[in-house]
C-alpha cells in the first residue's frame, strides 16, 4: 500500500471554509455562474455585509477569482472542476456515513 503525505494545516483551512452553509450556499452558487454580490444576496438571502464577509474569507483561501465590472465586482471560482469534485465527495461521504458505510454492520448491531 502507497504511503500518502497530507498537508494537514491546509487541509484544517480548507475544511474551515468548507465548514459553513452561508459559504457552502455561495459556493454551490458560484458553481452555476459568475455572480455579483447583489445577485448572491437576492439568490441567497441574508445581508449584504454578511454574504461580502464570507466572500473575503473563501477569497482568502484561494477558492475565488475576483474581475472588476464597472462599479461591481463580479466573483468566480478559481477551480470549480475541482471544487465540484470536493463537495461531490463529501456529499458522497455525508450519505455514506449517515446510512452506515457496511449495511451488514447495521444487521449485525441489531441482533
Amino acid at each position: 500500500m502507497e504511503s500518502c503525505s497530507y498537508n494537514l494545516e491546509q487541509i484544517s483551512e480548507m475544511a474551515f471554509v468548507l465548514s459553513n452553509s452561508q459559504r457552502l450556499g455561495i459556493i454551490v452558487q458560484l458553481l452555476n455562474k459568475s455572480s455579483i454580490v447583489s445577485d448572491l444576496v437576492s439568490e441567497l438571502g441574508g445581508a449584504q455585509a454578511v454574504v461580502s464577509k464570507q466572500l473575503s474569507i473563501i477569497k482568502k483561501h484561494g477558492l475565488l477569482k475576483c474581475s472588476s465590472s464597472g462599479r461591481c465586482r463580479e466573483y468566480s471560482l478559481a477551480n470549480p472542476g475541482l471544487v465540484k469534485m470536493v463537495l461531490d465527495s463529501l456529499n458522497n461521504l455525508s450519505m455514506n456515513s449517515s446510512e452506515g458505510i457496511c449495511p451488514e454492520d447495521d444487521k449485525k448491531s441489531r441482533r
